[in-house]
């Protein structure tokens, strides 16, 4: 599978995704599910998870663009990932800087009791990408990011659980390679931002972090190097369906580097464990 991360799409490529654009997403063609795992569709082909599942998703971004959104809105778990410490700035500040994007979507996703939409927040040029998960009654933001990056041609494994850690991979690979690391943390392991960062001898752990936030953010850094995109190889997932890994192509110009790339199911979530130059 090979993904390409650019500025820019093409003329055609911005048609088609205007198809796509919240502001006009009354008439969709719709695609009944089959229920288990997984499935991806262009822009125009939408496919509902579950009966709200998209709705849900259209209506938060409509709030988002409008400036109403909430952290209300978010699941537990992406509550506490954007809110300080974890993050620099509190979520509703976060949310702020979304305001009169307009949203266009070119990619839909489901596995499970999730929806992803991926496309452009015009007119900054950014990608973004939505993650809605049914919690409780209710569709709830489990991931949202905007990159100078855009992820295009991955379709989802057919298999539902490495479908859900293959989205987590290209959500932390899109935001690495779009320099926005601080964001990337929250989808890694505490062991192994603790195994990057380590505490020195005697200092006491601060603002809740058992690691050093600041020392990993300068690492962080040095491993987007000069890549502009990559590739997926050799998906595999473990027989107790809670570890993946792929290899991972890094590509700079002509030349390609091979990365393992290994995520794990904690409490639910897939969080990415491993990045290592093989």
């Amino acid at each position: 599978m090979r993904l390409k991360t650019e500025k820019r799409l093409s003329a055609a490529a911005l048609t088609l995704l205007a198809a796509f654009a919240v502001s006009g997403c009354d008439n969709k063609p719709k695609a009944k599910g089959k229920g288990t795992g997984s499935e991806t569709t262009a822009a125009g082909l939408a496919v509902l998870s579950s009966p709200g599942a998209r709705q849900a998703a259209d209506a938060f971004l409509k709030s988002l663009s409008e400036g109403k959104a909430s952290p209300d809105q978010f699941t537990a778990w992406f509550k506490k990932q954007s809110s300080k410490p974890i993050a620099l700035v509190e979520a509703e500040d976060w949310l702020a800087g979304f305001k009169g994007s307009n949203f266009i979507g070119g990619e839909e996703t489901k596995f499970g009791n999730s929806i992803v939409l991926r496309g452009r927040a015009e007119p900054a040029k950014d990608s973004f990408t939505l993650r809605m998960t049914k919690e409780g009654d209710a569709y709830k933001v489990d991931w949202l990011h905007r990159s100078s990056r855009m992820s295009s041609g991955i379709p989802a494994p057919s298999d539902m659980d490495l479908a859900a850690a293959q989205d987590t991979a290209r959500n932390f690979l899109d935001i690495l390679l779009g320099g926005d690391v601080r964001q990337a943390q929250a989808l890694m392991t505490v062991a192994w931002k603790k195994s990057v960062s380590q505490l020195p001898p005697g200092v006491q752990p601060k603002d809740g972090f058992d690691y050093e936030p600041g020392f990993l953010t300068g690492t962080m850094r040095t491993w987007k190097r000069d890549f502009s995109g990559y590739s997926f190889s050799k998906p595999e997932l473990n027989g107790t369906k809670d570890g993946a890994t792929w290899i991972a192509e890094m590509d700079s110009g002509s030349q390609k580097t091979s990365y393992m790339l290994r995520a794990k199911k904690l409490d639910g979530q897939w969080l990415i464990d491993e990045f290592a130059k093989q």
